[in-house]
């Protein structure tokens, strides 16, 4: 009878364990995706100010207090309990859904991307710009899959200027490789 409550609280202590561990890496998936968020919204600023054209200083600081606040919302609530598991595909979708609905960086939130302010298209660009970085992607890949999936031409001017945006992140080098 001792050996089996000694057995029970073992498996107890592990299946906490785990739990922890699970939670725990799911904390710093979310805040290394915030952080990286938050940088590249930095080093946005930082270049829109250098370009110093018409509105770029309003737009560098609106972009920077973004950043701060960039996707809050994956820390509580249906987001929290479900983005990034795989046990329920329709929870999963739901998470998502509220996710767009609830972030202005997203096309979804403002009925597609033509809709959305440049500096909200600035910070979308953030966004897929540390994705690609999580994801081990190239930028500009990332863009195009996503221009695709927005459906929105490359040449449009809503494309040149959302390219405009990833060539701010780029280093200079890289922003002629196209």
């Amino acid at each position: 009878m001792v050996e089996e409550k000694k057995k029970e609280a073992s498996a107890d202590s592990t299946a906490d364990e785990v739990q922890r561990l699970r939670f725990k890496d799911k904390l710093q998936e979310a805040l290394r995706h915030l952080k990286n968020v938050h940088a590249a919204c930095e080093l946005m600023a930082l270049r829109l100010i250098d370009r110093n054209e018409h509105g770029d200083r309003e737009m560098a600081m609106i972009l920077v207090v973004n950043g701060f606040t960039h996707d809050l919302s994956k820390l509580r609530g249906i987001e929290w309990d479900w983005i990034h598991q795989n046990e329920d595909k329709e929870k999963l979708l739901l998470a998502v859904k509220q996710h767009q609905a609830s972030n202005e960086h997203h096309p979804e939130f403002w009925g597609g991307a033509g809709k959305m302010p440049p500096v909200r298209l600035a910070e979308m660009v953030c966004d897929w710009f540390a994705r690609s970085q999580e994801m081990g992607t190239d930028l500009r890949a990332w863009t195009l899959t996503a221009l695709e999936k927005y459906e929105i031409n490359p040449r449009s001017k809503l494309g040149m200027e959302i390219k405009k945006f990833v060539n701010l992140l780029l280093d200079p080098q890289f922003t002629k490789l196209e």
